[in-house]
């Protein structure tokens, strides 16, 4: 029985891996006029694979106007992925189709666990529960806060909720961003020139070794992953079209955490700004103009601000009664940067003050201590070891032009202002990942100049570190068996779903919600919808039978 869940969650696992990849393959065709038979001669499996990127961004744009103008429903969720599917098979040979499933299929472990991601049970899951219940929700972060921060990259997530497995599959499309990057890369190596293979290599293998479970990253991890995807592709071609533009928008649309690569995205585009006015760009520049507005109108529906992150742009509750109070949004966004400067976390003498701890980067040494030292120095030091093992395994040095040392040295400017702009302001490792790992791979190439890699040392190495890879989920899948506590694995292959005590409420205008018995130290976490650890009003209306409901914090003005 465990392995025909096993075994199904695999095909499920592939089925949406092909699926989201044929709308991104569709899309190519559509933005950049290819025909596509004419497409088919160029389609290396990297070519093939670089289409989920894409393929994620038209499908969340998607779901966003779908749950938008009608709720999701399971059936039409089955009708996307099929149509999905059958849009991959017609464009991928069968041979292909086999060799971009190798990656997936082998670190498909990763993706089995149990203890999930701690905001998995604060707000991630609860959230995707709040959006899918077939009503449009008008004022969700009055609910909780961190709603107004919550990913659009849950609208996705939607589509996959289907019958039976209902949300199940939650993690499905966060962790097929992980495995298509590494397979990505895989490809990448073999088709790609010398001068370029090194650094694919240090990446991929780094990734494969340091990211080992889905429980290790949430959403914004999946937006680092991304972003090295785009570094890739932009510094590997001569010219870039504005595909990777829209995706770097996507990124900001599932996290604003993006912005921190900005430095780099403008360098990009300086050294192919005739593309942006080529006359075939329309459909591109179109597409941006939607995500951009979609950006804005999720923002508006959960907060009434054109964006939560300006307290400037929220409107008051004259305009919009949904209206998150412009008190909540300042004092989380404080919040977080206290968190994100370890202020909640000090060692050693504690400093209360928050004006006096921020002032003068008075909180750097804390910081070092308490998240450098402990996060993200064991980043530095594998980065360290796999770049000399590398090199160390490697042929002859591999010689660089004047205009490439040129190009890596604005490169490295670029990346260290990125990574001060992260310092600066929210310097926790998971807001900065990808700038960290790349950073770190121009200065050591400094010191020690890349090499021409070895083929047969490529296999043997990749082949280890999945085996690794393997070896370390196999050791902690059994322990999560043995746990005794609510993360025990007691629903594999899935993620273990506990029930939660609740209260009911009923307003005063006789509509009811939901809040965890344990109040303001509980979450709601499974708890029917509309659930709220803080006291709100709620009013519904229907319009051509679509539930809209408004939520407001008695509090808000």
């Amino acid at each position: 029985m465990l392995l025909t869940k096993l075994f199904l969650f695999l095909l499920i696992f592939l089925i949406i891996f092909y699926s989201i990849i044929g709308y991104g393959l569709v899309a190519d065709e559509f933005f950049l006029s290819y025909k596509r038979k004419e497409k088919q001669k160029d389609s290396t499996e990297a070519n093939i694979i670089s289409a989920f990127y894409l393929g994620i961004t038209i499908l969340t744009i998607l779901a966003f106007y779908y749950h938008l103008l009608l709720g999701f429903n399971k059936i039409i969720n089955i009708f996307i992925i099929i149509s999905g599917l059958f849009l991959f098979f017609q464009r991928v040979k069968f041979i292909q189709t086999l060799k971009i499933s190798i990656i997936p299929v082998l670190l498909f472990s990763g993706v089995l666990i149990s203890k999930t991601h701690d905001d998995f049970v604060l707000y991630h899951y609860q959230y995707l529960y709040e959006i899918n219940d077939n009503s449009l929700k008008f004022g969700l972060g009055n609910i909780d806060v961190r709603y107004a921060y919550s990913s659009l990259f849950a609208y996705l997530q939607a589509i996959f909720i289907l019958p039976y497995y209902d949300l199940k599959l939650f993690h499905v499309p966060i962790y097929l961003i992980y495995t298509s990057l590494i397979s990505y890369l895989f490809f990448k190596f073999l088709n790609e020139k010398d001068k370029y293979k090194f650094l694919i290599f240090f990446i991929l293998i780094f990734l494969i070794l340091k990211i080992k479970r889905l429980s290790e990253f949430g959403y914004d991890y999946i937006v680092q992953l991304i972003i090295i995807y785009l570094f890739i592709e932009f510094y590997t071609k001569k010219k870039n079209n504005l595909k990777l533009f829209i995706i770097y928008l996507y990124c900001i649309l599932i996290k604003l955490i993006a912005i921190f690569f900005l430095p780099i995205i403008i360098f990009f585009y300086f050294i192919n700004k005739k593309e942006f006015f080529y006359k075939k760009n329309i459909n591109y520049f179109l597409f941006a103009i939607l995500i951009v507005l979609t950006i804005i109108f999720d923002s508006l529906i959960k907060t009434g601000c054109l964006h939560y992150s300006v307290i400037a742009s929220c409107f008051s509750n004259e305009i919009f009664s949904w209206s998150i109070n412009k008190n909540s949004l300042d004092s989380y966004l404080q919040m977080v940067q206290l968190w994100s400067k370890g202020f909640f976390h000090q060692s050693g003498v504690r400093n209360d003050n928050v004006i006096e701890y921020l002032t003068n980067f008075n909180w750097i040494i804390n910081w070092f201590y308490i998240h450098f030292y402990l996060k993200i120095f064991d980043t530095v030091i594998l980065g360290i070891f796999i770049f000399i093992f590398l090199y160390f395994t490697s042929n002859k040095v591999f010689k660089i032009n004047y205009i490439e040392k040129q190009k890596d040295k604005i490169i490295f400017l670029l990346l260290s202002i990125s990574v001060t702009f992260w310092l600066f302001h929210l310097p926790q490792y998971r807001f900065g990942f990808s700038i960290i790992l790349l950073l770190l791979f121009f200065i050591l190439k400094f010191f020690l100049n890349i090499r021409t890699l070895v083929y047969k040392n490529f296999f043997i190495i990749t082949i280890f570190s999945i085996i690794y890879f393997n070896y370390s989920n196999y050791i902690r899948i059994i322990n999560e068996f043995k746990r005794n506590d609510e993360y025990k694995f007691s629903n594999f292959p899935f993620f273990p779903i506990n029930d939660n005590d609740f209260f009911v409420n009923i307003n005063s205008y006789g509509n009811v919600f939901y809040t965890p018995t344990k109040g303001l130290s509980g979450t709601c976490f499974n708890i029917p919808s509309i659930c709220s650890i803080v006291n709100i009003d709620i009013k519904k209306k229907y319009i051509l039978n679509r539930e809209i409901i408004f939520i407001k914090s008695p509090k808000s003005s």
